[in-house]
């Protein structure tokens, strides 16, 4: 048990400090015309190949990111296809979630993804900000990164609640302790996307329990350890979120749902 969380505990710090060199990329980036954008990005995924170690293939990852939202903050990128910009980059899935918004402001995700799921690996996910023709905001929002705990992307949309534009997300994580769903939430504030967690303000139900930090909340089962068969299945759509517990044969046994409602979330 040690050996893995002293294991664990050295991979963060290697990511901690590749994303230093990451951050001045992604400053290196800011100049130069879209095409340049593009061929810089086309540079920085040919780096990336199967026999690279857990941090080699973070930095080259966090350094795809970084060209990435480099491309994304130019008028170009706002009529591009996801074959426009990867251009044969077979490595990678890039994903255009359609427009959000009424009138000349609106919003979407994009996510960009490896098709194999490596150490080091990471799956990010982008918003992007238009009024009219031109880009009003490009960032890069949430980063899933396979360490000793595996992860998978289940859902993130933007959707229109009360008043206000948030964006849940969520993902599930296969840990070397237990397996769990972890979910994220943001909220549109004067223009910028901020991290706005309003977790149910209860620990559990059944045999669900839920745990909160100021980022997000975990969702677990009782019954799936990290040995367990068990797995599970989301259903999402419009931030309601319903969560199965499934058997080795994907039937379900056990159920619980959150839904956000006016900015919070509440179990259904």
């Amino acid at each position: 048990m040690f050996t893995k969380f002293r294991s664990y505990l050295l991979f963060i710090l290697l990511i901690a400090l590749l994303s230093l060199g990451s951050f001045c990329q992604s400053t290196a980036l800011a100049g130069g015309s879209y095409s340049q954008k593009i061929e810089a990005m086309q540079v920085e995924l040919s780096g990336y190949h199967s026999s690279l170690r857990p941090n080699e293939r973070y930095s080259v990852g966090e350094r795809i990111n970084a060209a990435l939202l480099a491309v994304l903050q130019e008028e170009d990128s706002l009529t591009a296809k996801s074959e426009d910009i990867l251009r044969g980059g077979g490595q990678f899935a890039l994903v255009f979630g359609d427009w959000v918004g009424a009138g000349e402001i609106r919003h979407r995700l994009i996510i960009l993804r490896p098709y194999q799921i490596d150490m080091g690996a990471m799956t990010a996910v982008f918003a992007q900000t238009r009024s009219g023709d031109k880009v009003s905001m490009a960032e890069k929002l949430h980063s899933l990164v396979q360490t000793t705990a595996i992860g998978q992307l289940a859902y993130t949309e933007i959707i229109v609640a009360g008043e206000g534009l948030y964006l849940p997300l969520a993902e599930k994580r296969y840990g070397p302790e237990h397996n769990y769903i972890t979910i994220y939430t943001w909220k549109l504030t004067d223009g910028v996307w901020q991290v706005y967690s309003r977790p149910p303000g209860v620990a559990g139900k059944g045999e669900w329990a839920i745990r909160s930090d100021p980022k997000s909340f975990v969702i677990s089962h009782s019954s799936l350890g990290w040995k367990s068969q068990n797995d599970y299945m989301i259903n999402a759509s419009r931030g309601e979120i319903e969560i199965q517990a499934i058997d080795k044969d994907n039937a379900p046994f056990d159920s619980i749902t959150v839904r956000l409602v006016d900015g919070t979330w509440v179990i259904k």
